[in-house]
C-alpha cells in the first residue's frame, strides 16, 4: 500500500538467521530475533533452493513448505519497485514480501521499537 520508505536499508537483515515462522488466520510472521521481524498480511513467495519452483501464497496459508527456510541465514536482500522486499538465504533460498494492494497494508517490518508498514 505505502511502499518501502525511501531511506529503508534492508541490509539490516543480512547476516540474520530466521528463527521461526508462525501462522495466524490473517498473517505469516517471520522472526529473526527479538528486535527484527516481518509480518505478511497479503501475498508472499518463496523457494527453498535455486532449482525449486517459486511458490506464491496468499494469507491465510493452510499448508506450506516455507518452513524449510527456518534456521537459514540471510545472505542478501533486494527491493524491487520500491514495494517488494526479497530476502535471499544461504542454500539459495528466497522469501519475498509482495506489496500487491493499493488499498490495504501488505506487510510490516519491525525493527527495535519502529514499525514500517508497507
Amino acid at each position: 500500500m505505502y511502499g518501502l520508505p525511501p531511506d529503508f536499508d534492508g541490509r539490516l537483515f543480512v547476516g540474520q538467521i530466521l528463527a521461526s515462522i508462525t501462522f495466524t488466520v490473517n498473517t505469516v510472521h517471520l522472526v529473526f530475533g527479538p528486535d527484527l521481524s516481518l509480518t505478511v498480511l497479503s501475498t508472499c513467495s518463496y523457494r527453498l533452493a535455486a532449482s525449486d519452483a517459486r511458490h506464491t501464497e496468499q494469507v491465510p496459508i493452510t499448508g506450506t513448505a516455507m518452513l524449510g527456510l527456518i534456521g537459514r541465514q540471510v545472505t542478501n536482500i533486494a527491493v524491487t519497485g520500491g514495494r517488494n522486499l526479497a530476502l535471499e538465504f544461504d542454500g539459495n533460498g528466497e522469501f519475498t514480501c509482495i506489496d500487491d494492494s493499493d488499498q490495504y497494508e501488505s506487510y510490516t517490518i519491525k525493527v527495535d521499537d519502529r514499525e514500517i508498514i508497507v
